[in-house]
Protein backbone atom coordinates (compact mmCIF):
# COMPACT_ATOMS: atom_id res chain seq x y z
CA UNK A 1 0.00 0.00 0.00
CA UNK A 2 1.30 3.13 -0.87
CA UNK A 3 1.60 5.87 1.87
CA UNK A 4 0.92 9.59 1.39
CA UNK A 5 1.12 12.83 3.82
CA UNK A 6 -1.97 13.35 5.20
CA UNK A 7 -3.60 16.26 4.49
CA UNK A 8 -6.70 18.68 5.85
CA UNK A 9 -9.49 19.33 4.80
CA UNK A 10 -10.91 22.20 6.74
CA UNK A 11 -7.89 24.69 7.88
CA UNK A 12 -7.27 24.84 11.83
CA UNK A 13 -8.65 28.24 13.00
CA UNK A 14 -8.50 29.63 16.48
CA UNK A 15 -11.27 29.65 18.45
CA UNK A 16 -11.22 32.56 21.90
CA UNK A 17 -8.81 35.43 22.68
CA UNK A 18 -5.34 34.57 22.28
CA UNK A 19 -3.26 34.24 25.30
CA UNK A 20 -1.52 37.38 26.55
CA UNK A 21 2.06 36.28 27.32
CA UNK A 22 4.74 38.68 29.21
CA UNK A 23 8.34 38.87 28.17
CA UNK A 24 10.32 36.92 29.44
CA UNK A 25 13.27 38.51 31.79
CA UNK A 26 16.69 37.69 30.82
CA UNK A 27 17.99 37.58 34.22
CA UNK A 28 16.33 36.77 37.46
CA UNK A 29 16.08 39.97 39.62
CA UNK A 30 18.36 38.45 42.17
CA UNK A 31 21.44 37.89 39.27
CA UNK A 32 20.83 41.33 38.29
CA UNK A 33 21.30 43.23 41.94
CA UNK A 34 24.03 40.54 41.91
CA UNK A 35 25.67 42.19 38.37
CA UNK A 36 25.12 45.77 39.36
CA UNK A 37 27.39 44.88 42.80
CA UNK A 38 29.67 43.86 40.89
CA UNK A 39 30.26 46.54 38.29
CA UNK A 40 30.51 48.82 41.51
CA UNK A 41 32.97 46.95 42.45
CA UNK A 42 35.09 46.54 39.70
CA UNK A 43 34.39 50.06 39.42
CA UNK A 44 35.82 50.77 43.08
CA UNK A 45 38.95 48.31 41.70
CA UNK A 46 39.96 50.52 39.17
CA UNK A 47 40.13 54.23 40.97
CA UNK A 48 41.76 52.56 43.74
CA UNK A 49 44.65 51.51 41.58
CA UNK A 50 46.15 51.52 38.44
CA UNK A 51 49.05 48.88 38.79
CA UNK A 52 49.19 45.22 37.93
CA UNK A 53 49.25 43.03 41.19
CA UNK A 54 51.75 40.50 39.19
CA UNK A 55 54.45 42.66 37.71
CA UNK A 56 53.65 46.02 39.87
CA UNK A 57 53.70 48.34 36.60
CA UNK A 58 51.99 51.47 36.29
CA UNK A 59 48.98 51.04 33.55
CA UNK A 60 46.29 53.08 32.28
CA UNK A 61 43.37 51.60 33.51
CA UNK A 62 42.01 50.43 29.83
CA UNK A 63 45.10 48.41 29.76
CA UNK A 64 44.49 46.82 33.08
CA UNK A 65 41.96 43.25 32.87
CA UNK A 66 40.24 41.77 36.06
CA UNK A 67 41.87 37.91 36.56
CA UNK A 68 39.22 36.10 38.23
CA UNK A 69 41.66 32.89 39.87
CA UNK A 70 38.82 30.95 40.93
CA UNK A 71 36.47 31.35 38.05
CA UNK A 72 33.09 33.11 37.73
CA UNK A 73 30.84 30.91 39.40
CA UNK A 74 28.84 31.64 43.01
CA UNK A 75 30.66 33.85 45.49
CA UNK A 76 33.99 33.52 43.76
CA UNK A 77 32.81 36.25 40.91
CA UNK A 78 34.22 38.56 43.75
CA UNK A 79 37.55 37.46 43.72
CA UNK A 80 39.21 39.54 41.77
CA UNK A 81 43.21 40.19 41.03
CA UNK A 82 43.73 43.14 38.87
CA UNK A 83 46.57 41.85 35.75
CA UNK A 84 47.95 44.22 33.03
CA UNK A 85 47.14 42.45 29.49
CA UNK A 86 50.66 40.44 29.08
CA UNK A 87 50.48 39.01 32.84
CA UNK A 88 46.78 38.03 32.39
CA UNK A 89 47.59 36.42 29.05
CA UNK A 90 50.60 34.71 30.65
CA UNK A 91 48.61 33.23 33.03
CA UNK A 92 46.18 31.43 30.82
CA UNK A 93 49.02 30.66 28.08
CA UNK A 94 50.95 28.65 31.27
CA UNK A 95 48.29 26.97 33.74
CA UNK A 96 50.48 24.82 35.30
CA UNK A 97 52.74 27.33 36.26
CA UNK A 98 50.09 29.95 37.06
CA UNK A 99 48.27 26.92 39.30
CA UNK A 100 51.51 25.99 40.86
CA UNK A 101 52.14 29.53 41.59
CA UNK A 102 48.56 30.23 43.00
CA UNK A 103 47.14 32.76 40.48
CA UNK A 104 44.71 30.00 39.22
CA UNK A 105 43.01 28.12 41.94
CA UNK A 106 40.39 25.33 41.35
CA UNK A 107 37.43 25.41 43.87
CA UNK A 108 36.74 21.56 43.47
CA UNK A 109 40.34 20.74 44.89
CA UNK A 110 40.00 22.69 48.59
CA UNK A 111 39.80 25.40 50.36
CA UNK A 112 40.72 28.77 48.59
CA UNK A 113 44.03 29.78 49.23
CA UNK A 114 44.05 34.23 48.92
CA UNK A 115 44.43 35.63 45.97
CA UNK A 116 46.29 38.42 46.95
CA UNK A 117 49.02 36.94 48.28
CA UNK A 118 50.39 34.59 44.70
CA UNK A 119 54.04 34.10 44.36
CA UNK A 120 55.54 36.63 41.93
CA UNK A 121 56.03 37.03 38.06
CA UNK A 122 59.62 36.49 38.26
CA UNK A 123 59.07 33.04 39.67
CA UNK A 124 56.76 31.98 36.97
CA UNK A 125 59.29 33.05 34.61
CA UNK A 126 62.55 30.99 36.27
CA UNK A 127 60.74 27.72 36.54
CA UNK A 128 60.98 25.20 33.46
CA UNK A 129 58.21 23.91 31.29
Amino acid sequence: MKKTALTRKTPMQRTGTPLKRSKLSPRSKKQAGRMERYKRMLESHRKETSKCQWCNDEHNWDQLDFHHPWGRGGEYLFQVVQLCRRCHDEIHAKPKRAFTLGWLQNPIRGQPEDPSSPRPWSELLTEKN
